[in-house]
């Protein structure tokens, strides 16, 4: 999650201060923006600008990935 860029940089700052925060308190695995790599890129977004296309998606999935392994092998070393 990333503050809107237009709210202001303290807003900017503290906004996006307070997830990775959160994160390193409560031991999760941070991804820090869903989108990074296709909210800016016209080509991977559906015409309303908002939703990604299936290479939008593509994209997601590849970068979200590793965050994903790291989650899933956490979870079978604590288990064990």
């Amino acid at each position: 999650m990333a503050a809107p860029r237009n709210m202001g940089a303290d807003y900017v700052r503290e906004f996006d201060a307070m997830y990775p925060a959160l994160a390193s308190t409560h031991r999760v695995v941070f991804y820090p923006f869903f989108l990074a790599g296709v909210a800016t890129d016209p080509k991977l977004n559906q015409g309303d600008g908002l939703h990604p296309t299936a290479a939008g998606v593509d994209v997601i999935v590849a970068r979200i990935l590793p965050s994903v392994e790291a989650l899933i092998a956490r979870a079978r070393a604590e288990r064990h």
